[in-house]
């Protein structure tokens, strides 16, 4: 027999050869699971509390008496005409538990609110909110002293 027979003839014996087929697997194993222990992290006293941080850098010169909403990220800030500078923030606070409790704590330290401004001795800030879809910008304008 020639070499090209010999080939097509081991060919069509592979071809027609029965392979595994799909009742030939091992069953698989199941093993029903008890129900998941009910967690509770603020009870488990091995559990390490979340710290609010502060994403990003705020610009070296941003007055230590402002405070921040945190957890936070500095998502902009800019230099502005005259020595302002803007510094924009993002939160995932409430718009109004954001603005309420800046509110409260500028007044803890030593700020004045009026017609829309903060006035600390000579000092003037601008506290603007804003709501976005997953919480809220608030938005610091101040004057650099």
């Amino acid at each position: 027999m020639s070499a090209g027979r010999w080939l097509l003839a081991l060919l069509l014996a592979v071809a027609c050869s029965r392979g595994a087929g799909p009742g030939d697997e091992p069953p698989l194993e199941t093993v029903d699971l008890p129900p998941a222990p009910a967690l509770n992290p603020e009870a488990d006293p091995r559990a390490q509390p979340r710290e609010e941080r502060l994403g990003g850098l705020l610009p070296n010169d941003f007055p230590s008496d402002l405070p921040l909403h945190l957890p936070a990220t500095v998502i902009d800030f800019q230099d502005l005409e005259k020595g302002w500078v803007s510094v924009t923030l993002a939160t995932s606070g409430k718009p109004a538990v954001v603005r309420e409790g800046l509110a409260a704590e500028l007044r803890a330290r030593g700020w004045a609110a009026g017609d829309g401004r903060w006035r600390k001795g000579k000092r003037e800030i601008a506290l603007t909110v804003e709501p976005t879809p997953g919480g809220c910008h608030y938005r610091y304008v101040y004057r650099r002293w």
